[in-house]
């Protein structure tokens, strides 16, 4: 299964019947919807057969391999010994 974000480019609101045939097809699931974004997920075959299938939508693959860099802060050089000077 594989995952992808569609993006409606025109103009006005997402049109209500594009979102109707994308939850009618076969091999998809719609996992959530917010303003003019679909989240998706089906079949990769599927998927990648949907940009061509929508005018005015774009999509965008889900990538899962994004690291997450380590909030906390690390120290640039060991601390100093206590007189040592």
């Amino acid at each position: 299964m594989v995952q992808l974000i569609l993006r409606y480019t025109g103009e006005g609101f997402t049109p209500a019947d594009d979102v109707q045939r994308l939850r009618s097809l076969p091999g998809l699931r719609i996992l959530e919807e917010s303003g003019r974004m679909v989240l998706l997920e089906g079949d990769k075959q599927k998927i990648e057969e949907l940009p061509s299938q929508f005018p005015g939508w774009v999509s965008s693959p889900i990538r899962a391999d994004i690291e997450i860099p380590d909030p906390r802060p690390m120290p640039t050089r060991p601390p100093r010994r206590q007189g040592a000077d």
